[in-house]
């Protein structure tokens, strides 16, 4: 009896610390865009300043709202230790654009490098601009800013969350959402008002990437932050 009661803790204690993370990283990107006249990052190339088909590893929006006092401890879960197998993707964890264990909403918050889409969605338009501002969020407890990630089937591109691509399942999704692997099917999520919770994977993620025809686009309130959609 003793030995499930501590494997029960230790993950309590594991997902505490994860949660705590994502709050973390959303007071260094308030801090951020309370600097940079209200703006958010870019999802990667803030130094360089270079276009989407260039990739730096070093160059994405984590380092760049740090500053000079890199925290990078609060970038890798406790879950992560060695070698992780997640739908099917093999990857370790590495402060990098491509294998760090946090993702920002990239897509609608911080598009570029990547120009803007004039895209629909389910039959919503639901276009992507420059130079997001934190006062156009519709609704800040809503809307999602920061949360856990996983690597594509590449191993790229973990730090952005990237709506049309965002399912999570194996064959109909490309793994630019929600992480749901590693806290027994529910990822750590912070929001724009700066609260933090834990959402499983139906309660925050498109069951499909919204690109696919025929689209879903449930949750699509959560991570536009224009709330375009009711769903």
């Amino acid at each position: 009896m003793l030995l499930p009661a501590l494997s029960k803790a230790k993950e309590k204690g594991q997902r505490t610390v994860c949660m705590n993370n994502n709050k973390q990283i959303g007071v260094y990107m308030q801090l951020y865009t309370e600097d940079a006249s209200d703006v958010y990052p870019w999802h990667r190339n803030n130094r360089t300043g270079a276009g989407a088909g260039t990739t730096t590893l070093d160059d994405w929006w984590g380092p760049h709202i740090m500053g000079r006092v890199q925290h990078t401890n609060i970038f890798l879960c406790p879950m992560l230790k060695g070698n992780r197998v997640d739908q099917g993707v093999t990857w370790q964890w590495a402060f990098t654009v491509d294998r760090a264990a946090y993702a920002y909403n990239g897509y609608w918050h911080g598009l570029r490098p990547n120009t803007p889409q004039n895209a629909s969605f389910g039959g919503v338009n639901m276009s992507s601009q420059d130079n997001f501002r934190r006062t156009q969020v519709v609704n800040p407890a809503e809307s999602m800013v920061t949360g856990e990630s996983m690597p594509t089937a590449a191993v790229t591109w973990s730090t952005s969350y990237w709506w049309p691509f965002a399912g999570m399942k194996a064959g109909t999704g490309s793994f630019e959402g929600v992480d749901p692997n590693r806290h027994r099917g529910q990822g750590m999520v912070a929001f724009n008002d700066g609260h933090s919770e834990s959402r499983k994977d139906e309660n925050i993620n498109p069951p499909i990437n919204p690109n696919a025809t025929p689209a879903s686009i449930k949750n699509a309130r959560y991570w536009d932050p224009l709330q375009r959609s009711p769903l």
